[in-house]
């Protein structure tokens, strides 16, 4: 056991100076390709840094009971603060855009956006891989807690899987007899169906503004995809390492700047964007750490 926890340290040690090498890669590319000068690039990652801290993860190894336990609070905590914004009790803070637009972003059920509320999903596959392991009332309510707070968030791309693949797990994945699980089917299918046709309206426009936007080439997304893939690289160097976090005192940041006034977001393409910024270094790491812990 010495031998192993001694082992996973010391990989975490050597994750860790990967990253930090890779930022200080990053900004270089930043220094030579952006001229941005360190001491702007060292006041704009103290933002960043965070992303040293994974090997944390790594070299804490947590349990897989103390993971889905604390993914479990942070859904509750989410559905709450959610709720509370309804309610009035959790006062909301509206966020400016970059040329001064006040967003409200309220959705179809009335909520507003949760910060860091999107890793919930992965905390509902993996309460669901756990109800396929062992079925128990605790697992049943992670997943049920789950699957609401998703759709309460109006994630429209996380829902079209989750609703499948969560009715597939209880009627063939679940070891319970076969009156329970056609009872479940049952209740599952009369629910899904009761609350589809009362929100027929929101799923309608869902499938309707989805359909929209993956067809229409002016989609924001399909342009930022474009555009930071093809056009913003500086050279085949910055492609692998990224062009640094950039200011608003340099071309690059300014440019980031103005296409927003287009629609185009380097945050809308999420790990893209981080490819970007950063290069791939850090994205292979991360995966590397999750699958780790995961595993």
């Amino acid at each position: 056991y010495t031998r192993y926890k001694l082992a996973r340290h010391m990989l975490a040690m050597k994750l860790f100076g990967i990253l930090l090498s890779a930022i200080i890669i990053s900004i270089i590319m930043a220094y030579n390709f952006w001229e941005q000068d360190f001491t702007t690039s060292i006041l704009l990652y103290r933002h960043n840094i965070w992303i040293i801290y994974l090997p944390l993860i790594l070299y804490i190894k947590p349990t897989q009971r103390s993971i889905s336990s604390s993914l479990f609070a942070f859904t509750v905590l989410s559905l709450c603060v959610w709720l509370g914004q309804i309610i009035g009790l959790i006062p909301v803070t509206l966020r400016e855009s970059i040329w001064g637009e006040v967003i409200d972003e309220v959705n179809e059920f009335g909520g507003r956006a949760v910060y860091g509320i999107r890793i919930i999903t992965f905390a509902f596959y993996l309460f669901l891989a756990e109800m396929a392991y062992k079925f128990t009332k605790k697992n049943l309510i992670k997943v049920l807690v789950t699957f609401i707070t998703i759709v309460f968030a109006s994630q429209r791309a996380l829902l079209l899987f989750a609703l499948p693949i969560m009715a597939y797990t209880f009627i063939f994945k679940v070891n319970i007899k076969r009156s329970y699980k056609t009872a479940i089917a049952f209740l599952f299918i009369v629910v899904a169906i009761v609350f589809f046709v009362k929100t027929s309206d929101v799923w309608i426009s869902f499938i309707e503004e989805t359909v929209n936007q993956l067809g229409d080439k002016d989609y924001n997304r399909w342009m930022a995809v474009d555009y930071f893939l093809n056009n913003y690289n500086s050279g085949p160097f910055t492609v692998i390492f990224g062009n640094g976090f950039l200011s608003m005192h340099n071309y690059g940041g300014r440019l980031i700047h103005e296409l927003g006034y287009r629609g185009i977001f380097i945050d809308d393409i999420g790990m893209l964007g981080v490819w970007v910024r950063y290069g791939v270094i850090p994205i292979l790491v991360t995966y590397y750490i999750i699958i780790k812990v995961v595993k």
